[in-house]
């Protein structure tokens, strides 16, 4: 499972080995990626699917109260 950039660029390998079948739970850290659209392609043999993802980043902002 590989993530792209949209110019095809590529951002991660987030699986690059042969699993059993079943269920499988993978997290991907965008930490110091550009928010964006990107695609996670998923290759089974000779199957390939491709999904659209949105990256969002945000930031922390702390508010304080003044009387």
């Amino acid at each position: 499972m590989t993530v792209f950039s949209t110019p095809g660029q590529q951002m991660a390998t987030l699986v690059n080995e042969t699993q059993e079948s079943g269920n499988h739970d993978v997290r991907f850290d965008g930490t110091g990626l550009a928010s964006g659209v990107c695609f996670c392609r998923l290759t089974v043999d000779t199957l390939m699917r491709t999904k659209t993802m949105l990256l969002l980043r945000f930031q922390r902002c702390l508010f304080s109260e003044t009387a």
